[in-house]
């Protein structure tokens, strides 16, 4: 059993193993999907005028990007999810683990928080994809972390 504390980065020299190189591809191919879907769902949105970040809007998509966007969060991104569990090691699945440790806490202390101060007319409406994407941020800065600095 390997020390979960140390970093298993391959050496230059070291060719990487059939698993690491599994587990690099199916990250590399999630980037992919993920710029795809993200320049997909910018090209869909209405012209907005100058407002940046058009994926972070609430405005309108039509009906089939809607459909199309839904099932790869929502089928595509599990089923790559399960397979990508299965093909990791113990050092990564303890940095993922340590990262959505702390994304579950941020996200169970920031959005009631967040929503309470704004029932009290304190702080603006609480913006759903906003937390959603913090909550992404803490969870792979923290796997990075644990990953390749600790």
């Amino acid at each position: 059993m390997t020390d979960l504390t140390e970093a298993k980065m391959p050496k230059n020299d070291e060719p990487l193993t059939k698993k690491e190189r599994l587990n690099r591809n199916i990250l590399i191919g999630c980037a992919l999907l993920g710029g795809i879907t993200g320049g997909a769902m910018a090209m869909v949105v209405p012209d907005l005028g100058e407002q940046p970040l058009l994926t972070l809007s609430n405005s309108e998509i039509p009906a089939s990007a809607a459909i199309i966007f839904a099932i790869i969060w929502g089928f595509f991104l599990p089923v790559i999810s399960i397979f990508w569990h299965r093909t990791v090691d113990e050092q990564e699945a303890h940095a993922y683990k340590e990262g959505a440790y702390y994304a579950f806490y941020f996200y169970a202390i920031a959005a009631p928080v967040w929503w309470i101060l704004w029932r009290g007319g304190l702080v603006p409406e609480p913006n759903g994809i906003v937390i959603y994407y913090t909550t992404l941020l803490i969870c792979g800065a923290v796997w990075v972390k644990k990953k390749y600095m600790s």
